[in-house]
């Protein structure tokens, strides 16, 4: 028994770290988060207000990614997609749109009432990172 204990300890260590170097989270209490890797830079802003948040309307997050130069990357593949973690409700993809270099547009749609989280992943020249935002639809 202790022996699980100990292995469940040092699965959800291993996670957290993993999360901490090759990821980055944003909750709809913060409205941002910042990832940084060796080759590029993201910032991940909710643009829709966090307190209106309802289903079935879209939801907009705000990305940009940029060198650690500050040099916008532009031509990115961003995916996007959304799914209840507490739901076996399916995984929902998502709209990204480059609306300035460097900058992307991101839209989702909550389809009912409850805990969201949406992770966004972004490719450049082999290089590859993601970040999960979490949200509350009414």
């Amino acid at each position: 028994m202790k022996a699980s204990w100990g292995i469940a300890l040092l699965i959800g260590v291993l996670a957290v770290s993993f999360t901490l170097r090759y990821g980055g989270i944003v909750d709809s209490q913060s409205d941002q988060s910042v990832y940084t890797h060796q080759e590029m830079r993201m910032e991940l802003e909710m643009e829709t207000d966090a307190a209106s948040i309802q289903s079935m309307e879209e939801v907009v997050f705000l990305l940009r990614a940029a060198r650690p130069s500050g040099e916008p990357i532009s031509g990115a593949t961003v995916h996007i997609r959304v799914s209840m973690p507490d739901m076996l409700c399916g995984i929902l993809p998502g709209d990204a749109v480059e609306t300035a270099p460097g900058h992307y547009r991101i839209t989702v749609l909550p389809v009912m009432p409850g805990r969201w989280q949406a992770e966004t992943q972004l490719s450049w020249q082999g290089n590859v990172s993601s970040m999960t935002a979490s949200f509350d639809a009414h």
